[in-house]
């Protein structure tokens, strides 16, 4: 394999010392300077994790731990909608970002999971799986009509779908079973094969709902850009359907990848799509290399290629080069190296004749798993797994690499949409520190976030009283990035959502009176909403910070 030297490593040995607590909430800790892991790979035990193996060794893969605390939600660009919890209810509230108005919409029994979008030609939809009448509904918010309940249409699914996955067009809906979720005590277990497809029409009575025969344990769903293919994977293999083809009930065949199970167990595979789904590739943890494979079409027959690697991939990722091109980004955290793959050439090569990849000699990080910045211009490398990691960014176009470390394990990394600042949520080490920790010791115990200015390396850590559970980014009426951390905590003191200008790293605090549950943005404001039998969510203004509380839409009341 072609190994590549990097430009010289711009290495941080100390973190940029840190300001004074700007704000309520958040307060910004002192840097330590001083004790602080260089980087090396020798410390994944500090996580309380196994060592990574040697693809080669025998030894026990230990995969990365990913998580995503910024989670799909309700809302459109004027409404968010919100399922009633009550026991045997049967209502969605329709909430108005702009003016704060409420309507209870009528929907089928027991409505659980809501997905929405914005769609040409129709408006602000809802849909809506309601588990207790095998249901979803389908709500057209804007649809001007006498009662609310015409505003909705109700499609039949199977009992045992308990998810929802929508197309980016808003016009396809794939109502399924996640094995990760509770199945209802009333559905059957013996086939966890079962999904629909529901396709919204121009008019209500052009809606139409197809039972699916698809692959089984369904791992995740995802469609192309357009919004025309859908590909479901599994552990029975993929599914690809054509959204816009299926017009009846049908049994929906795997894709025939012919991968080994031994060597890409279906219990253990990640694959990643291409957005117009010409291609995909995947990488399991019994294969120290990647499969790219190219779906069969009217034209040509399937193409499976098989790429060797100096170690098992913790992950893969899809980018554009500078022409245009698609690439394959292949993370080796044994190795310390990262392997970026040309899809045509390895497409269109002979089985015996497949190109190289291009290595990446990445030892000053810990490449387990890979981000790209939203400009796709960028790429952060680094690992789950240990107490004091590096933060490596790798300039894709020239092939450049800073490195910085961080003061504590990374439970999740999120990039602003300017491609400017990463926030890098941060896990709390079991325990307490003791009462005389240094500040390195202090962050390591307490819940916290770091604020990554990518340009510069500038890492600005926050320390949180409550629990990061979710966060959103958005901008103020100025065109200010800003983010929004939403806290939980036992302690009514410390849960509420803590605000941070990232021009400035200014960093407030404001308390709830309810634990809260979920965060979004809708209508140029944040929302919260918060544990209430009667219902409850509170918007903030992004630019004033003005705070305005809707409470009882469960019961159909008002404002406080």
């Amino acid at each position: 394999m072609k190994i590549k030297s990097l430009p010289p490593l711009l290495f941080a040995l100390a973190l940029t010392a840190c300001g004074a607590d700007d704000g309520g909430g958040g307060l910004a800790t002192d840097d330590p300077n001083g004790g602080y892991n260089n980087g090396g790979s020798d410390n994944y035990a500090d996580a309380g994790a196994a060592a990574p193996s040697d693809a080669g060794s025998g030894d026990v893969f230990v995969p990365e731990e990913e998580e995503f605390l910024v989670r799909e939600v309700a809302t459109t660009s004027a409404y968010v909608f919100v399922p009633n919890s009550s026991e045997e209810s049967n209502t969605v509230a329709k909430i108005d970002g702009r003016d704060f108005s409420i309507e209870p919409i009528p929907v089928g029994q027991e409505p659980t999971v809501v997905r929405a979008a914005s769609v040409d030609g129709v408006g602000d939809v809802a849909y809506v799986l309601c588990e207790g009448s095998s249901t979803v509904a389908i709500i057209r918010a804007d649809m001007e009509v006498d009662r609310p309940e015409q505003q909705v249409n109700l499609l039949t699914v199977p009992e045992e779908v308990n998810s929802l996955a929508l197309s980016p067009d808003g016009r396809h809906l794939l109502a399924y079973i996640d094995p990760d979720k509770p199945l209802r005590a009333d559905t059957s277990v013996a086939s966890l094969q079962a999904a629909t497809l529901v396709r919204l029409g121009d008019e209500p009575k052009d809606d139409a709902a197809y039972e699916l025969s698809v692959t089984r344990l369904i791992d995740e769903i995802e469609f192309t850009e357009d919004g025309e293919q859908a590909f479901i994977v599994g552990r029975e293999g993929i599914n690809r359907i054509y959204l816009n083809d299926v017009d009846a009930d049908r049994f929906v065949p795997p894709l025939p990848l012919d991968l080994s199970q031994t060597v890409f167990p279906p219990k253990d595979l990640e694959i990643e799509v291409s957005a117009d789904g010409d291609f995909l590739v995947a990488r399991s943890s019994e294969f120290a290399g990647a499969a790219l494979y190219r779906p069969p079409t009217d034209a040509a027959e399937a193409t499976l290629r098989l790429v060797e690697l100096s170690a098992i991939p913790t992950d893969i990722d899809l980018f554009l080069e500078e022409d245009g091109s698609p690439g394959v980004l292949a993370t080796l955290r044994d190795s310390d190296e990262l392997a970026i793959l040309d899809v045509e050439a390895t497409l269109e090569a002979a089985e015996d004749a497949v190109p190289e990849p291009e290595i990446l000699a990445v030892s000053d990080t810990q490449p387990g798993l890979a981000q790209l910045t939203p400009d796709g211009e960028q790429v952060l490398l680094y690992t789950s797994l240990v107490t004091t990691p590096m933060l490596g960014v790798l300039d894709l176009g020239e092939r450049a690499l800073r490195a910085y470390p961080l003061r504590n394990q990374i439970r999740s990394v999120a990039v602003s949409n300017d491609s400017d600042t990463a926030v890098v949520v941060h896990r709390k080490q079991e325990g307490q520190a003791p009462s005389d920790a240094d500040p390195l010791t202090f962050f390591q115990y307490n819940h916290g976030i770091t604020l990554f200015d990518i340009e510069t390396g500038y890492r600005r850590p926050v320390v949180l009283q409550g629990e990061p559970a979710d966060l959103v980014m958005t901008q103020d009426g100025e065109g200010n990035a800003l983010v929004f951390v939403m806290q939980q905590s036992p302690d009514p003191d410390f849960r509420g959502i803590t605000r941070i200008d990232l021009e400035s790293y200014r960093t407030d605090f404001f308390s709830l009176a309810r634990q809260p549950t979920q965060l979004g943005v809708v209508a140029g404001k944040v929302f919260v909403s918060q544990e209430s039998e009667e219902g409850r969510i509170t918007f903030i203004d992004v630019a004033t910070s003005s705070q305005r509380t809707v409470s009882g839409y469960e019961l159909n009341a008002g404002i406080d």
